[in-house]
């Protein structure tokens, strides 16, 4: 992805994260979860070294969960 993962965006002060991108980050984190529990496979360790990150459009940035 674009951005790395999230940890990545998060140490970089330059840019901030809104209420509304937070929202949508918990939204695809638990879209991806469930994706996964649907396929049977059991993730462990979610933590936001594993959220990829694409923020080139700012109205609706992509965030995907990744082993």
């Amino acid at each position: 992805m674009v951005n790395g993962s999230l940890k990545q965006v998060l140490q970089k002060k330059v840019r901030r994260i809104d209420c509304r991108k937070r929202l949508l980050i918990i939204m695809d984190a638990a879209y991806g979860m469930e994706y996964l529990h649907g396929k049977s496979v059991v993730h462990f360790d979610l933590k936001c070294e594993n959220l990829l990150v694409n923020m080139k459009d700012p109205q609706c940035p992509v965030y995907k969960v990744t082993m």
